[in-house]
């Protein structure tokens, strides 16, 4: 297994704003806490201290969430382990994507376990901790993956709270993946975790925390569901403050007009209240329409004190929407980071007077790594063509193009003989002017046209040399296709089960061991 390490900055996928947080640009440092750097999780730990969080409330539930789910010892501990004030989480957390969506999914997962493990020490121990975000109600962003370039769709209808839905027609996918994972241990080690999920599952929200439970169990990553009665009946007195006095709108306005100033566009747009109301298969927008509370799309008023009540008999029925979800979370988890991707960073950067405002500890904000999986066929190909991973970051018309000039006997680049018409003109030129100086224009018309002409000239001789190098160019382009896919990035599309058919189990011990997230580079793991 090899490693190769690209500069953040030669990857043109990843926005200006990313690039910037990795760079640790200084215009960012009024929205952070904490630089990012691994020292600064001392500090983090010694800040977090004077936030205390409710931590027999927290054990005791996530205990009963794990009550009956076969679990680890160590997950046990570390579960056991918050209860104790020298214990801190590391949080990442995504919406329960199909099957685990992208690359990217496990990468974040990846990333909070290899931090945990190292910032653990004598004095404080640190758990791995990853939030099933499953309130939201975008169905289209999670009921699909991408399996060797084919895109598997769970097509039903569905409303309100994606990780509530029941699981009609989730038989079909099991069925058509398994299919298609062929043969060998991998394959029915990842068969076994699909079934092992379905069987023991009710709702999608349980199928997403089985099924990621499954693959890492043994590493001691807690999963969490926010989506709970007893953790929103702690968030109450939030909730309240939200909806009421509709808190948090003006205070992030003020920060995205501030991150504006300094080039960075808004991420997510602030409403007056940032809740939603779960009800009946539905999740509603609230809102106050003169001394009323209103339900979006429905017929449902509310007067504040019948709000209130509700509130308080039934917290669950409120769902933060993105403004409110990080608060929630960070209220709940004696958490010292938070390990996200570029764009949630982004909106991670639009909180922070937010989070003061409540008086909620805003966690350090670490990249999570990003990377890719070379195979062991397609670095054969690479080399054979003496090609490097490098070389695929070019755009792919400028690639293949430079690629079939170097390969063709002929030298078609006529530079020289523009210089050759340049000074022949030139000679012309002067001699014209003594004879007739108004036929001058003429001599650049007559010299323009000579250089398109050889310009056309070269584009199709180019077009006969790719052609030529046809074979070649494909293979190319299918190796490009699969670690760019659409001139993306492969993490941010392809689903692990490919390389875990390549690695079996190993797959996570490689990709926990070199996601560090403080190591500041574009990962290629060579199989």
């Amino acid at each position: 297994m090899q490693i190769q390490e690209i500069p953040f900055n030669k990857v043109t996928a990843l926005s200006s704003r990313d690039l910037a947080y990795q760079e640790g640009n200084k215009s960012l440092e009024p929205f952070i806490s904490y630089p990012f750097q691994f020292d600064s999780l001392d500090r983090a730990i010694a800040d977090r201290k004077n936030h205390t969080v409710d931590r027999n409330l927290l054990v005791s539930e996530l205990q009963n969430q794990y009550k009956s789910i076969p679990h680890s010892e160590l997950v046990a501990e570390h579960i056991e382990m918050l209860a104790e004030n020298s214990t801190f989480s590391v949080i990442t957390a995504h919406q329960p994507s199909l099957l685990t969506g992208p690359l990217y999914y496990i990468l974040k997962i990846c990333s909070a376990i290899n931090l945990a493990k190292r910032a653990s020490s004598k004095s404080h121990k640190i758990v791995p901790v990853f939030i099933i975000g499953g309130e939201d109600h975008d169905f289209d962003e999670i009921n699909h993956t991408y399996l060797f370039g084919k895109k598997i769709s769970w097509d039903r209808e569905a409303s309100g709270s994606v990780g509530r839905l029941d699981l009609k027609g989730f038989d079909e996918i099991i069925e058509q993946v398994g299919a298609m994972l062929g043969k060998g241990e991998p394959a029915d080690d990842l068969r076994e975790k699909l079934a092992f999920a379905q069987k023991n599952a009710k709702t999608y929200g349980e199928f997403s925390f089985l099924f990621t439970h499954a693959i890492f169990d043994a590493y001691g990553l807690v999963i969490a569901n926010f989506d709970n009665k007893t953790f929103k009946k702690s968030f109450a007195p939030i909730i309240k403050k939200e909806i009421f006095e509709e808190f948090s709108k003006p205070l992030v306005v003020e920060t995205q007009a501030l991150l504006e100033e300094k080039g960075f566009s808004n991420q997510a747009y602030a409403r007056d209240i940032n809740f939603f109301y779960l009800h009946d298969g539905q999740r509603l927008r609230i809102e106050k329409i003169e001394d009323t509370y209103h339900l979006v799309d429905s017929e449902t008023t509310f007067t504040k004190s019948e709000l209130e009540a509700i509130i308080d008999e039934f917290p669950e029925r409120f769902s933060p929407n993105v403004v409110m979800r990080p608060i929630y979370q960070e209220h709940i988890m004696p958490n010292l980071a938070y390990i996200g991707g570029g764009g949630e960073l982004a909106y991670w950067m639009e909180r922070k007077t937010q989070f003061e405002a409540f008086g909620v500890f805003f966690p350090m904000l670490i990249r999570r790594t990003s990377a890719m999986w070379l195979s062991q066929k397609n670095q054969e190909v690479l080399s054979k063509l003496g090609l490097h991973v490098d070389d695929l970051l070019k755009d792919t018309d400028l690639l293949l193009k430079e690629y079939a000039l170097e390969q063709s006997k002929f030298d078609v680049d006529f530079i020289e003989y523009y210089s050759e018409i340049e000074q022949a003109h030139m000679k012309i030129e002067k001699i014209t002017e003594e004879i007739d100086h108004t036929l001058v224009a003429r001599i650049e018309a007559m010299k323009t046209n000579q250089i398109n002409g050889l310009e056309k000239l070269r584009g199709r001789l180019i077009k006969k040399i790719k052609q030529q190098q046809e074979v070649d160019l494909n293979k190319i382009r299918k190796v490009k296709d699969y670690l760019f896919p659409n001139d993306g990035l492969q993490e941010r599309r392809a689903n692990f089960m490919e390389f875990y058919l390549d690695e079996g189990p190993e797959l996570i011990d490689i990709l926990i061991e070199n996601c560090d997230p403080f190591n500041k580079s574009f990962r290629v793991v060579k199989a």
